[in-house]
């Protein structure tokens, strides 16, 4: 199976009041990322989006560019 498409997507609510060890914005977010195949969609999930969510889903398209098309 070929990979086609990698789609990243971060999912935030707030959090806490902006003092919270690991959540200094107010908010508390999540990573997932789609991957589909020919055949078959997955899903995962990355702690990047924990830490760094304003920079998942660029970091997504930069190594989706690398992989599509990869068996």
């Amino acid at each position: 199976m070929k990979i086609e498409r990698i789609e990243g997507y971060v999912l935030s609510s707030p959090y806490g009041d902006g003092n919270v060890f690991g959540q200094p914005k107010g908010v508390k977010s999540i990573a997932i990322v789609e991957v589909h195949s020919d055949g078959l969609i997955g899903y995962g999930e990355s702690y990047a989006g924990v830490y760094a969510p304003e920079l998942f889903v660029k970091t997504v398209e930069f190594l989706a560019d690398r992989i599509r098309g990869k068996e």
